[in-house]
């Protein structure tokens, strides 16, 4: 029986199992994964290095990709055999924010400099996951939005997204996501109806410092004013502007 620091080292699991059936081995995997605890990260490493040993498809189940993410390297992670099965379920598990932290954040952003994700896919992936998570978004992908810096070309696209996340997002998304609107808005590219929703979602916030950007938002109705009830100073609706399906 390992003991001592054996019993860290994953390799003497693997020497136990190797032999058994593969249908057994998948068995077992699938055992493993579902008493897996992500806190565990010694218990992570020996599950993840009987799926890479075995090469059976990785489970995808959450705590699993968790663990995976947790010990995310950036200079191995084009190497893993795991990688192009896990990386694309990062932005889908349930409790990211237990695990998403600045250290993560660095890390995905380091994959998409260096070609391994994609960086759009990344862009959609982060906003449409705070918008899921609403009033529980994981600050954390603020971060990662800043690391990644879309440029307008990039933003306004996604718009729509972006003023949905102003009324019910936390306090640092949603001053991420008015500071994108506001960038779609002075390059004249904010329809006029996204326009509305964008005051009318900021009217809802606590926060004085969102309900003052609200007061100087450019074409903004005074304070206690319906937006329908001030005509703009210019027309959004025309050209070029980016509207509501």
């Amino acid at each position: 029986m390992a003991g001592g620091d054996d019993a860290r080292d994953p390799g003497w699991v693997l020497d136990l199992l190797r032999d058994r059936p593969e249908q057994w081995r998948a068995d077992a995997a699938g055992r493993m994964v579902a008493g897996l605890r992500t806190e565990d990260a010694h218990e992570w490493e020996i599950v993840a290095a009987f799926v890479r040993e075995t090469g059976i498809a990785p489970p995808a189940g959450d705590r699993f990709v968790a663990g995976w993410l947790r010990t995310l390297d950036p200079a191995t992670a084009g190497a893993d055999p795991l990688f192009p099965h896990l990386a694309p379920r990062v932005f889908e598990i349930d409790g990211l924010g237990e695990v998403f932290t600045d250290r993560e954040s660095g890390a995905v952003h380091r994959l998409v400099e260096d070609g391994l994700l994609e960086r759009a896919d990344v862009v959609d992936r982060v906003v449409g996951r705070l918008l899921r998570d609403g009033p529980s978004g994981v600050v954390a992908l603020v971060d990662l939005h800043e690391r990644l810096g879309p440029g307008l070309a990039e933003v306004t696209p996604r718009i729509r997204d972006y003023v949905r996340l102003l009324p019910v997002a936390p306090a640092g998304v949603a001053r991420m996501a008015l500071v994108q609107v506001q960038r779609v808005e002075e390059a004249g590219l904010l329809a006029e109806e996204l326009f509305a929703e964008a005051i009318e979602g900021l009217a809802f916030r606590p926060e004085k410092k969102l309900l003052r950007a609200r007061e100087h938002f450019p074409g903004s109705p005074p304070k206690g004013s319906s937006f329908r009830a001030v005509r703009r100073s210019r027309n959004r609706a025309g050209e070029g502007s980016v509207g509501v399906s």
